[in-house]
């Protein structure tokens, strides 16, 4: 979008709203003459202090009134964890990416021989095959193309659904975020990539470590977050009431949204033998 409007009324909400992260939508190739800092009154992202929270998916706690059907069986999870027979899986279908997932990949490959597929390695995989090998497997590369803040997509979400443990790059991403420490596991805990594989390796052959790290389906349901929560009923909410109690509310965009707040991983130091 480059033709941004040059007059505005005093009592419009100008929402900026994304889903990718601030390195994908960088606002140096706009006109900053118009596109100023102070341009945008709210924001509607997935970051957890936007005006409007809109997640590609969130955790949601058991209450008294949740409905059984939203309950994780404890019995269904053991039988379903204990089926996963194979090792680590990825799918990647953008090659090449800011946070430098593709040579650990081809590493862990080399290592491991993992099962990988997508654009970037050569093989194509249907939605089909994807939850097949989701169910099979019991742990998942669900590394980011941008390490930054609260920037978790549905590749985290459809692992942890699936039972599968999802691997991410840092846990500083998941800042203020109400997902447990052990529902996942980090590059970043470890000092080098042989002992991360060492330490799958242990968890592949000790079921009671790896069970633990399912303890989350105790305290969570299993429903969605998006099904009781309506985003576009959320920004109407916003605009009528938030912003009409506090019209002079701008957000920031230096600060809001900065590249400074995406993190680089050490790539290869993580690749060091």
């Amino acid at each position: 979008m480059t033709d941004w409007p040059k007059n505005r009324r005093e009592d419009q909400n100008y929402m900026m709203y994304t889903v990718e992260s601030p390195i994908q939508t960088t606002f140096k190739y706009y006109d900053r003459k118009l596109l100023t800092d102070k341009f945008f009154n709210s924001s509607a992202t997935y970051r957890l202090d936007s005006s409007v929270f809109m997640p590609y998916d969130a955790l949601t706690r058991i209450t008294p009134t949740t409905p059984k059907e939203y309950i994780w069986d404890q019995k269904e999870v053991m039988e379903r964890v204990k089926k996963k027979t194979k090792f680590v899986f990825q799918a990647v279908s953008h090659c090449d990416s800011e946070s430098g997932r593709d040579p650990i990949s081809k590493r862990l490959k080399n290592i491991t021989g993992f099962d990988i597929v997508g654009g970037c390695f050569g093989g194509w995989c249907s939605y089909n095959c994807y939850d097949r090998n989701m169910e099979d497997h019991k742990f998942y590369l669900a590394l980011e193309s941008n390490i930054c803040l609260n920037y978790v997509t549905e590749k985290f979400w459809k692992a942890l659904r699936s039972l599968t443990i999802p691997v991410v790059f840092s846990r500083s991403v998941f800042e203020g975020m109400d997902v447990p420490s052990n529902a996942f596991i980090a590059l970043d805990d470890f000092k080098s990539v042989n002992e991360f594989v060492a330490h799958l390796r242990a968890l592949q052959n000790d079921t009671e470590k790896y069970l633990k790290h399912f303890e989350w389906t105790k305290t969570y349901t299993k429903r969605k977050f998006g099904y009781d929560y309506s985003p576009i009923c959320q920004i109407c909410e916003y605009a009528t009431r938030q912003f009409e109690q506090d019209r002079k509310n701008i957000l920031d965009l230096d600060k809001f949204w900065n590249v400074k707040d995406c993190n680089k991983f050490d790539v290869e130091k993580f690749l060091k033998d």
